[in-house]
């Protein structure tokens, strides 16, 4: 008699290593198998690390990163048969299996599986489902990396920033998975790195044909669900190096690389494609192919197919079960694409607009060529990320895009961008699922799913799983690295967050968003001087980017260094030209700036310019001062509203703005709805530091200004210490500038405060200046002027 297991929908043959569903049979690796059998019997235990490489891997030196392989490897397969997904990432401690009642029972032989109940089939993401409740703000870019999907609230000021520690609240519903029965993947997927293929040709396109090689074979085997293909960005960055084969394997965690080169003769161009086996160094297969120059795109196209051939012969019988892409039409097409496509990997404004230049060439030489047009709606949002603001540019990006999967509705990379231009996270992540079932192994599409799930509650341990998956997709990336470092900041974990970030630093030392991220973390800490060298860093390399000016700025206000903010400030921007006057003492004039719509509606300005409710402060005060609340309610209640509760994206500094609107209803006469207004703000407070402890930093900024309006100074001043301890936090100033102080600015306990921080705003300006000196940051106009007015004659 055979013991055999029912998990569900599942059928688990431990003698064959064998998952059944009457619809799908999965071969389980014999380490996999083994923990499956181990979850199995362990159905509810929390399971950490360790004890899994204790029972599993014998107590064998392995990484964890092994463990969450094989985990992901299940997972895999119990989602490709219709069960859902259901061993559950405790974060930082391990996992708790939830699979199906377990029912073991007698079977007469392995023969007999045709006769077994018929189960149900239904389709199964492989990933769990995550809706969140409301619509997830558009990012900035700064802090998501490449892809921009929302992590929280799109910003441009260094105190918005700080509202990434907030995130939007409501409970999690499940909707239909877009993946179908027919294109689950019914067997573990082989792993293996396209190498970029070597340019040994004169020819001066030979470069640019050797990538586009790799790219279509990329591009093959990325839409196959039996293999799992490290990303480009990762496979690229051993290029014209000479490792062994089994070093790289282990760098990059696949057991299979293609790799290859390309040259030329006489006239003739010559292929050389080689599988090798990374576990052994072994070459399975290698081949030459050749043929005239100007029939190069047929070449490539027998090369492709070879090369599928190969793979689906030597490692792998249904490698070939996926389509392979589109021929190319146009050969000088594709070069303008492949010369894009390497700008856009800086992710700048300047490099996106050539990019742009190139993809538009290439359309008006292939007007069908549909990866061209995601490319340039790719392109344009990376220019709006830092200049106009993804809003902005939806117009122009969504036709390419409706464009590019008209001409290839199999084009996966065209539904992860698309993924972006809604506000509704429902249709979010059914774009980026079914750009996962279109492409398996597109790691920036996993990271773009984990940043949507990150965004709701109830999913944030699923959205860890996802990022590590893309990860071991994209190994060597470190916009994956800085995606989770995020993750860890917002939960409030810095230590582990900085050591993700630097990790980023240390596989591209200008990639730009961990700069920014060091920079605000710093900022929040206090270290004002560390804030600034690193988003100086961030400006050098991409000076045109508005939105890190006005970060660059935010920082510089922290240490009231203003002659850098006015050289920054030029062209004046909304925020640096409102901060500017309300440092100066100008409130009327930056309220005239604010009424008179110099900087578009307010439901636009708001967004861009907060910072720590400065905006609002501003309209605030000015009322106070003209006694003129009708016009400041009306103004704040387009951007503000609140009827019996607060919007879903009240979270952050915006609870600044509501408590501004509290002190404004109240001198207005509308005390009861102040009231109402105040108790929704403390309830979700209160929620929002259950789950994020260290969100109290800034509630304690928020309490202060509602303590000190309610008369209450002594509660406001311990609120304020908590607050700034063990120091100030970005745009202090602003904070205590607010009107709630008024009446306390003389009170022993604010004086005391008050002197502390300029002490430490001191030391942190000294600070800056040192760095100045040694050149780590640069003059600006009017800091060099006045250390040569101060320098002895």
């Amino acid at each position: 008699m055979t013991r055999i297991v029912r998990l569900g929908n599942w059928v688990w043959h431990p003698d064959t290593l064998e998952l059944h569903n009457g619809a799908h049979t999965a071969t389980l690796e014999p380490r996999v198998a083994r923990l499956l059998e181990f979850l199995i019997e362990h159905q509810g235990e929390l399971l950490s690390h360790d004890r899994l490489i204790e029972i599993v891997w014998d107590g064998r030196v392995v990484s964890n990163e092994a463990v969450r392989h094989a985990v992901f490897s299940l997972r895999q397969v119990l989602a490709a048969g219709g069960s859902e997904s259901c061993i559950r990432t405790v974060h930082k401690k391990g996992y708790i299996a939830t699979l199906p009642m377990p029912q073991a029972t007698d079977q007469a032989s392995n023969s007999d599986r045709s006769s077994t109940p018929e189960v149900s089939t239904a389709p199964l993401e492989s990933i769990p489902s995550s809706t969140p409740p409301a619509p997830v703000p558009v990012s900035t870019g700064y802090f998501s990396g490449s892809t921009g999907r929302p992590l929280v609230l799109g910003i441009i000021a260094v105190a918005v920033l700080i509202a990434l520690l907030w995130l939007q609240f409501g409970t999690s519903t499940e909707h239909e998975s877009a993946v179908s029965q027919a294109q689950a993947p019914a067997t573990l997927p082989v792993t293996i790195a396209v190498l970029p293929f070597a340019n040994a040709s004169a020819w001066d396109a030979g470069q640019f044909l050797a990538d586009g090689l790799t790219d279509e074979l990329l591009a093959t085997f990325e839409r196959n669900y039996h293999l799992r293909v490290t990303a480009r960005s990762s496979a690229f960055q051993f290029r014209g190096q000479q490792i062994d084969a089994r070093e790289l394997g282990r760098r990059l965690g696949v057991s299979f690389l293609l790799e290859g080169s390309v040259s030329d003769g006489a006239n003739e161009l010559r292929v050389r494609p080689r599988l090798v086996d990374t576990r052994s160094g072994e070459e399975l297969w290698a081949a030459t192919y050749e043929s005239s120059m100007p029939d190069w795109f047929a070449l490539q196209q027998k090369v492709v197919e070879a090369v599928a051939d190969a793979v689906q012969s030597r490692i792998h019988e249904e490698a070939k079960a996926i389509a392979i892409p589109p021929k190319v039409a146009n050969e000088e097409a594709q070069l303008e694409l492949l010369r894009a496509r390497q700008l856009l990997i800086t992710r700048s404004v300047a490099d996106a607009e050539q990019a742009i230049e190139h993809l538009q060439r290439a359309l008006t030489l292939d007007p069908n060529y549909a990866l061209a047009y995601a490319r340039l709606a790719d392109a344009i949002l990376i220019q709006a990320e830092s200049t106009t603001g993804i809003h902005a540019a939806r117009p122009a990006v969504a036709p390419l895009l409706e464009k590019a999967l008209a001409l290839d509705p199999a084009l996966g990379e065209a539904y992860a961008l698309r993924s972006r231009l809604t506000d509704d996270p429902a249709a979010a992540e059914r774009d980026l699922r079914h750009s996962l079932e279109l492409n398996p192994s597109y790691a920036r599409g996993y990271e773009m799913l984990a940043n949507l799930q990150f965004a709701s509650p109830d999913t944030m341990d699923i959205a860890m799983d996802t990022i590590d998956t893309a990860i071991a997709l994209d190994p060597l990336t470190p916009g994956n690295f800085h995606a989770k470092a995020t993750f860890m900041m917002m939960r409030g974990n810095y230590p582990e967050a900085i050591k993700l970030d630097s990790r980023a630093l240390e596989l591209n030392p200008e990639f730009r968003a961990a700069l920014v991220l060091l920079g605000f973390m710093n900022g929040v800490e206090g270290n004002f001087a560390s804030a600034v060298y690193y988003t100086e860093r961030a400006m050098s390399l991409d000076p045109r980017a508005l939105k890190l000016r006005d970060l660059l700025m935010g920082a510089y206000l922290s240490v009231d260094d203003l002659d850098s903010v006015r050289a920054i400030n030029e062209p004046p921007t909304p925020f640096g030209q409102l901060a500017l006057l309300w440092t100066e003492g100008e409130i009327a004039q930056a309220a005239d700036l604010i009424y008179s719509g110099a900087y578009g509606s307010p439901e636009k300005m708001f967004p861009e310019v907060s910072s720590l409710g400065l905006v609002s402060q501003i309209v605030l005060q000015q009322a106070l001062a003209d006694r003129d609340y009708t016009r400041a309610l009306a103004l704040l209640s387009v951007v503000f509203p609140f009827t019996d509760d607060l919007p879903p994206d009240v979270i952050g500094l915006r609870l600044g703005d509501y408590a501004n609107l509290k002190q404004l209803l109240d001198a207005s006469g509308d005390t009861e709805k102040a009231s109402r207004l105040q108790e929704r703000m403390e309830a979700l407070m209160g929620q929002l530091e259950l789950r994020f402890p260290r969100h109290a930093i800034i509630h304690d900024q928020v309490r202060a200004i509602l303590l000190a309006h309610a008369g209450r100074e002594a509660d406001a001043c311990a609120s304020l210490e908590r607050a700034f301890s063990p120091a100030p936090r970005p745009f202090w100033r602003v904070l205590l500038g607010n009107p709630a102080f008024n009446n306390m600015r003389s009170a022993p306990c604010f004086l005391t405060l008050r002197a502390r921080v300029e002490v430490h705003v001191a030391a942190e300006r000294e600070a800056i200046e040192v760095m100045r000196r040694a050149g780590k940051i640069p003059e600006r106009a009017g800091t060099q002027r006045k250390r040569e007015d101060a320098a002895p004659s």
